[in-house]
């Protein structure tokens, strides 16, 4: 009996599915040699898949009848709506090895949805006893694939947003008129939180926060 290894995979295909911005949960398949003979393994994929799909192993030894894991986790937090393809290619890496290769297509559906960008994460505001009211502008912007509808809510009675709620299309901005008003305040500092949130019903949008400070003297 000739010795000679023989790859096998328990897997033809990951698909993974996430949201635009996020990340899906990594996937494995199991690398078998069912040969007779050691295998000397290596895993190859075209550059954009090493990119979006990157694997915890690219190469190894096997004796005979024995498995190891391979985990694929994506890197697509920054791709945009649509499906990602790669094709995971184990081969014999001897040289002049007849051993076939084994290949699983790796699938990755990013889902369209909006994404909410905030100029600025900070503000801060200085008051007294003559100047009590000013106001700042917060550039809000959808940086995601699909319409953002906005609101935004305050976590103080000093802190508003003049601007009423509406809606953004993809690659859209609009300003904010933020207001601090320190009227009924006593001296001293003072901090809230303006949160920019989606109100429909599609995908999960992640909200952003504005932290605001209020000095007061």
């Amino acid at each position: 009996i000739p010795l000679t290894a023989v790859i096998s995979l328990n897997l033809s295909r990951l698909n993974f599915t996430t949201l635009q911005g996020t990340n899906p949960a990594p996937l494995s398949f199991t690398l078998s040699n069912t040969g007779n003979a050691t295998l000397n393994w290596v895993l190859s994929e075209d550059q954009n898949g090493a990119t979006f799909a990157p694997v915890s192993s690219a190469a190894g030894s096997l004796a005979p009848n024995r498995s190891t894991g391979v985990t694929v986790t994506p890197n697509v937090a920054q791709a945009g709506a649509g499906t990602l393809y790669t094709t995971l290619t184990v081969a014999d890496s001897d040289p002049g090895s007849k051993v076939p290769a084994q290949r699983i297509t790796v699938s990755i559906v990013v889902q369209g949805r909006a994404q909410i960008t905030l100029s600025t994460s900070t503000m801060d505001f200085s008051h007294d006893n003559i100047f009590t009211e000013s106001t700042q502008l917060l550039d809000i912007s959808n940086t995601g694939s699909k319409t953002l509808y906005w609101v935004t809510k305050s976590t103080a009675s000093w802190l508003t947003v003049y601007t009423p709620p509406g809606s953004l299309n993809p690659g859209n901005d609009i300003l904010l008129e933020v207001d601090c008003n320190s009227a009924s305040l006593s001296p001293g500092t003072y901090t809230a939180t303006l949160t920019v949130s989606d109100s429909d019903s599609g995908p999960a949008v992640q909200p952003q926060k504005l932290a605001v400070t209020l000095v007061v003297t």
